[in-house]
This record gives structure tokens, C-alpha cells and sequence, in this order.
């Protein structure tokens, strides 16, 4: 989940935190613990949006100023700001709509989202609003978010909780930056300029909130959420704990598989996959780990979850150059459960071979991985995918020879 080490590539690093000052420790304590104080924890779990990440959808808009927007536009850099009718902020920029597609004639688009709140946003103060924008022309579109679903979209996962917020989306759909639209002009130049470099910008990003007070509240908060059973906290949480600690939250993740997979196994797979997408993907122990789990679950694991686990096994097995004995030894198990038999074979004799040529080799492992061996050996298996077929066909899959 949102989880975890160095950045590798741009595009796949998902799921990082908001923008804001760290919390006092000193006040940490007394904060009441409700959603109202968090907006982003109202809404359900959803995939942390940073620099890198793709851009979601546009929801359904009503045009208030300029043509009727459906989807950010490809080809051009798009600034993405998020409003509602009674900021003053937001009545600032307003009178600064359509510079940047002034500036960047057919190069940068803007697109302006006015959202409804609990607070009075409406659709007549998002006309005002529109009012107070230059009348030389209507470069710069001004939408109404009718349907209040542009915060869940992209604030909610982006974890901003102020207005005005803005994202700015390079031509092939990816966010390039996310923060204060009156930074925006000068991140625009450099990526109009093409000086601007995605892969920096996620690591500083990230670094931003590398605060102690941030990580012992994420703890906190993932803690108090795994006991109480809530996983959209739990998952929330870990997504935050990423910034600070991304070691410790892989190793989390990781370890709350198991109990997910008694409780609410749909969840498992879920933040499995989360955390393989995840910066951290890069470390084979965490991937072996979140493999294993998936794998070893007493009862027998669903084609998805065998899918997912052989995944993470070969790619932890190619990032240790197959020399691991315990990553092999994973292999060889969730090839063994998708029905490779004799593949799985050949890698749990390489994982006993491994075994006993490592200095200080332990006999109980040994044993473990020899018994292993004997049941890849003596049993037949089903291939999950087959066995997936036969439930949905109401047929029996055969055991493969």
C-alpha cells in the first residue's frame, strides 16, 4: 500500500502523502481523532495520487466558463485547479484564469474545478467567480463539479485537504506536480521549457514530509485501525507511514496479510498489490515476504492470490540473481500452486542446494525445505487458473500429472 524504498521510475511510483506542516507533538495528543478534522479520511481508501502517478478521470462537469470539458486534454501540459465559491483564495485567482493559455498559446490548457461543500460552495457563487475572470476571451475553463465527485477523484487520494490545490499534468496524462496554483506558473515554464524532471520532483516531494511527528502519528494511527478492524484506516495509514519509514511500513504491510486473510481476505490481496507497485517493490525480502504470505495461507490460496504471489516470487528471485535459498524456496512453493509441478521441482532442489552451501545453514530449514521437495514430488497439483475455470464452467479441473 501505499509503501515503499528509492525512486526507480516516475510513472510507477503511486501513492504518496499531501501538503501541509507536520503536526505539532506537543498537540498530537490532544487532537480528536474524527474524520472532520482529516477531510481526506472521509472518503473511502483509494491509491495515494504524487508526482508520477497518472492522472484520473475528470468527473461530470457543468461548463461555466468555456467549452464543456470531458477529459484532460492530451498533446498539451494541463493545470488542474481545485476550487470552491466562498475561498478568498480561490477569488484571487480567479481574476488570473487563462493566463497560462495566454502565455502558452497551444501548449498548456486550464481547466477549473468548482466543487460543492458543506460550507456553501455553490454553483451561482462559481458564476461570480467566473465573473471576475478576464472578459478579452474565454481561454481558461471553469467547470462546476455538480456531481461533488472531483474531490475523491483526485483531493481526496492526493490527501489535500485546502483550496485552492492544483495539479499540473504533462501531455501523456501523467502529474508532473501537485501543490499551491500560485507556484504553478513557474513549475509550467520548466516543463513547457522541458527542464523539469518528474523523478526528482517525487523524491522531494516525498521528502517534504519526512517528519518524525508525521511517522509516530501514522503509527498511531495504523495501530489503532489494525485493532478496530478498519482497513480503509489501516490502509490510509500505511500509505502515510511510506514517507517516513518506507522499510518499516513494507515490513508492516507485509505482515498484516495473514490477518487479513482470516478477516477480510479480499483486503490481502488488495494491499499485496498495493505494496508491490509500491517505491519498495525494489527490495526482494519484502517481496518474498508478501509472497509468502499470500502463498502459505492455510487454506488453499484463489487464482488471484497464486497469480499476484508468483509475480512477486520471480521478480524477488531475478533481483537476487536466483542465489537466495529462501526466495527460491518461495518460488518453488507458488510455482507449485499454479500448478508448475516440475518447474517447482527443479527450483526447490536449486533452494536445498543454496541451502547447504550458506556457511551457517540451519538443519530445521533444511528439513522444512526437504519436506517440501517430497510433496511437490509426490502430489499432483491444479493449475489455480484451471481450477478458476472450473468453478465459473461448474466443471472439475483434473489434477495435472
Amino acid at each position: 500500500m501505499a509503501l515503499l524504498a528509492c525512486v526507480a521510475s516516475a510513472r510507477a511510483q503511486t501513492r504518496r502523502y499531501s501538503e501541509g506542516l507536520p503536526p505539532s507533538r506537543m498537540l498530537m495528543a490532544d487532537r480528536p481523532a474524527d474524520a472532520s478534522e482529516r477531510p481526506w479520511l472521509e472518503a473511502r481508501y483509494a491509491p495515494r495520487l504524487i508526482p508520477g502517478s497518472q492522472a484520473p478521470t475528470l468527473p461530470p462537469l457543468t461548463p461555466i466558463r468555456g467549452d464543456q470539458i470531458s477529459a484532460i486534454p492530451q498533446g498539451v501540459i494541463t493545470l488542474v485547479e481545485f476550487w470552491v465559491s466562498w475561498c478568498p483564495n480561490c477569488r484571487d485567482r480567479a481574476y488570473e484564469v487563462g493566463d497560462l493559455e495566454r502565455k502558452y498559446a497551444g501548449k498548456v490548457r486550464e481547466i477549473v474545478i468548482v466543487s460543492p461543500d458543506r460550507f456553501g460552495s455553490s454553483e451561482s457563487g462559481a458564476r461570480v467567480l467566473a465573473g471576475l475572470a478576464s472578459s478579452e476571451d474565454t481561454l481558461g475553463s471553469l467547470q462546476w463539479d455538480a456531481s461533488a465527485q472531483a474531490r475523491p477523484l483526485w483531493l481526496s487520494p492526493a490527501r489535500r485537504s485546502t483550496v485552492p490545490s492544483a495539479f499540473l499534468v504533462t501531455a501523456d496524462g501523467v502529474i508532473a506536480w501537485i501543490g499551491h496554483p500560485s507556484d504553478a506558473g513557474g513549475i509550467a515554464d520548466r516543463l513547457v521549457g522541458g527542464t523539469f524532471d518528474i523523478s526528482e520532483e517525487t523524491m522531494n516531494y516525498a521528502i517534504r514530509f519526512r517528519d518524525p511527528a508525521w511517522r509516530d502519528d501514522a503509527s498511531q494511527r495504523y495501530d489503532a485501525a489494525f485493532r478496530a478492524r478498519d482497513w480503509n484506516a489501516m490502509l490510509l495509514a500505511l500509505d502515510d507511514l511510506d514517507l517516513y519509514q518506507p522499510a518499516s511500513a513494507g515490513n508492516l504491510a507485509s505482515g498484516s496479510i495473514p490477518r487479513l486473510l482470516v478477516d477480510a481476505r479480499a483486503r490481502a490481496l488488495e494491499l499485496a498489490l498495493l505494496a508491490e507497485k509500491a517505491m519498495w517493490d525494489q527490495d526482494p525480502a519484502l517481496l518474498n515476504s508478501l509472497s509468502w504470505n499470500l502463498l502459505s495461507f492455510p487454506n488453499e490460496p484463489i487464482a488471484d492470490e497464486v497469480v499476484a504471489a508468483r509475480r512477486m516470487a520471480e521478480r524477488a528471485s531475478e533481483r537476487t540473481t536466483h542465489a537466495d535459498a529462501e526466495i527460491e524456496d518461495t518460488l518453488a512453493l507458488a510455482l507449485y500452486r499454479d500448478g508448475e509441478r516440475d518447474d517447482a521441482i527443479k527450483t526447490q532442489e536449486r533452494a536445498i542446494r543454496l541451502l547447504d552451501q550458506a556457511p551457517n545453514s540451519n538443519t530445521q530449514t533444511r528439513r522444512e525445505f526437504v519436506n517440501r521437495l517430497v510433496l511437490y514430488k509426490e502430489n499432483a497439483t491444479i493449475d489455480a487458473r484451471q481450477r478458476k475455470r472450473g468453478r465459473d464452467s461448474g466443471e472439475t479441473p483434473r489434477a495435472q500429472p
